[in-house]
């Protein structure tokens, strides 16, 4: 488990996690990063449980740059990627990552305000490869 404090409301964080569009623009590993003036967020497939509600999409992802993690994803060309988030209640997010049918990235994280400025973050990071 991962921890980390910022000086953020954990409402805008959450928000940012929930955001469908966010990826073009925060993660280099996926989308034009900004750079498609005609980038439109591509459709989404709701989710909703007695827990809280999510979404799943694809999105363009080209190959990663780093070369291990290339390596480890098992493509090396430009491809659809698969990836989803929602929330469980007021402050967990969940974000599921597929770069591959095979290839699952699935991260946990437990906001705990301490003001209306600070917050806990407590992020658990779950993968199937590079073990």
């Amino acid at each position: 488990m991962q921890y980390f404090q910022f000086d953020i409301d954990y409402k805008r964080s959450i928000e940012n996690g929930i955001d469908g569009a966010h990826n073009e623009f925060v993660h280099p590993t996926h989308g034009f990063s900004g750079e498609d003036e005609e980038y439109k967020s591509p459709p989404i497939d709701m989710k909703s449980t007695k827990w809280g509600t999510g979404f799943w999409s694809k999105m363009y992802a080209p190959p990663l740059k780093e070369k291990k993690m290339r390596e480890a994803s098992g493509r090396d060309k430009n491809a659809v990627m698969e990836a989803g988030t929602g929330h469980h209640g007021i402050s967990m997010l969940w974000t599921h990552i597929h770069p591959t049918a095979q290839v699952f990235i699935h991260q946990y994280m437990y906001e705990t305000p301490i003001d209306e400025d600070r917050t806990n973050l407590y992020l658990i990071n779950t993968r199937n490869f590079l073990t």
